[in-house]
């Protein structure tokens, strides 16, 4: 990506331990705290993130707490982009992303061939009245896990579950924040060790062909 911008990564690493303070902040749609903030909002299985809302629920059921974070504007527009945009930051999160999205086996896909309808023409006589229908078929073709009587190819992957992460920038001659999609990387650990710092649910993992995985331990092999 070239940009004739100064844009500056936004390293704000913040975990519970280091950012949270306690400033009796009651579950109710305001507070009595006067200066800039942003509440801790959990969901039902304890993922956390932050927010400058004052509403006792966000979407997707993020809860608000009693847990408060001082903070300048620059920040709260950042926790409110976070929010905003579904992201959730990994190491805060470590712990539960581990838990609930396990690295899982691997398993072996076949290829087969099969003909699919690409399409059809009728035949008319002189009466308009359809006398035969000419069908024109390919050959298209699909993975399956277990081969039964399906016209293999002889092609095999291997599916792997990956993991997928972004990087939060700010853009400062635009003032906003913009972010960065990782490629699929083998593990969580190996997306943390490349620099990303946030993922969203709904994009974190996926099944995919294993050739299509970014593995650092396969970089450090090659480069002994």
């Amino acid at each position: 990506m070239n940009r004739n911008i100064k844009n500056k990564l936004v390293a704000y690493g913040l975990t519970l331990a280091s950012v949270i303070s306690l400033n009796g902040c009651a579950r109710k749609i305001n507070c009595n705290i006067e200066e800039n903030h942003v509440h801790l909002y959990k969901s039902d299985n304890g993922i956390v993130k932050y927010d400058s809302s004052e509403l006792d629920v966000l979407p997707s059921n993020y809860y608000r707490t009693d847990i408060t974070f001082n903070v300048t504007p620059y920040e709260r527009s950042y926790f409110n982009y976070l929010s905003d945009n579904g992201f959730i930051h990994i190491e805060t999160n470590y712990d539960l992303l581990k838990k609930y999205f396990p690295k899982l086996p691997d398993y072996t896909e076949y290829e087969y061939s099969y003909e699919e309808l690409t399409n059809s023409k009728e035949i008319r006589d002189e009466n308009g009245d359809i006398v035969e229908v000419v069908n024109k078929y390919g050959i298209k073709y699909d993975w399956i896990k277990i081969p039964k009587d399906e016209n293999l190819t002889g092609k095999e992957r291997t599916i792997t579950y990956a993991y997928r992460g972004y990087k939060i920038y700010f853009d400062e001659r635009q003032k906003k924040f913009y972010y960065e999609l990782s490629g699929y990387y083998d593990t969580l650990d190996d997306l943390i060790k490349d620099g990303y710092t946030h993922i969203k649910i709904n994009t974190f993992v996926r099944q995919v062909d294993k050739n299509d995985v970014i593995s650092l331990s396969d970089e450090i092999t090659l480069t002994k």
